[in-house]
């Protein structure tokens, strides 16, 4: 009988073995299939970043021309602006200097300031729109790149 009995516990000890070899096939199946779910999923990811990065690459190579083109109206526009800011200032003053002179009573003042006020309209006029021109230009120079 105790030949039996071993055989009954190592019959038991093999089919505890044989459940674990099973639960650990079925995990390392499940976990195998899991990590190529994963890969699959990297692998999609990684063609459309590489589509997206192609795709930016050709709208950089369209852009930098065009850009490259534009610099230099870049630089007249800001002188351009710069003429216009000095024409305001010189604006502002007079608007300023004619209504010191009105509170003052100086009516010669008040004229002097008005005259120079404007003159001084229809230069700043002229800047603003060659400015709004100039702008037009960089706008629709830069219209192929806006995507």
């Amino acid at each position: 009988m105790r030949a039996s009995r071993w055989n009954l516990v190592a019959f038991g000890l093999a089919a505890v073995a044989a459940l674990a070899a099973g639960v650990f096939l079925v995990w390392s199946v499940h976990d195998r299939a899991d990590a190529r779910a994963e890969v699959h999923r990297t692998r999609a990811e990684l063609v459309r970043a590489e589509s997206a990065h192609a795709s930016d690459a050709h709208a950089l190579e369209v852009a930098r021309p065009v850009v490259h083109a534009v610099s230099p109206q870049l630089v007249d526009l800001g002188k351009t602006s710069n003429v216009v800011g000095a024409l305001d200032a010189r604006a502002a003053a007079a608007v300023k200097a004619a209504v010191y002179a009105g509170l003052a009573g100086d009516i010669g003042g008040y004229n002097a300031a008005v005259g120079t006020l404007s003159s001084a309209n229809p230069l700043a006029d002229k800047a603003s729109e060659q400015l709004r021109a100039e702008i037009n230009t960089i706008v629709v120079a830069l219209d192929p790149i806006r995507g």
